[in-house]
């Protein structure tokens, strides 16, 4: 009985072997690569996801840009004109 189960065993690690041999052998080609690559859902959520928001953010952004910007850039530049203003008062003070 022990000898039988040497056998299996010995059979065992024979096939494992050649198991192994056969898949150095099989290269993978391009194709199999692609069908690989192809059938990996890992990641497509968050994809998706950001696709979904570049489709609502873009059209915000061009929108904002094009009407919002002069609005934005008149505060900023009276902003920068009320701190020039109070800079020279400190710098001058008028007694």
């Amino acid at each position: 009985m022990e000898q039988f189960q040497k056998r299996i065993d010995i059979d065992k690690i024979t096939y494992n072997r050649e198991r192994e041999t056969m898949n150095h052998l099989q290269r993978p080609t391009l194709w199999r690569l692609l069908q690989k690559v192809h059938n990996d859902e890992r990641g497509a959520i968050s994809i998706e996801t950001i696709l979904v928001l570049a489709v609502i953010a873009i059209p915000i952004l061009i929108f904002i840009l094009k009407f919002g910007w002069p609005k934005v850039k008149e505060i900023f530049e009276e902003g920068l004109e009320n701190l020039e203003g109070a800079s020279d008062e400190v710098t001058n003070p008028s007694s």
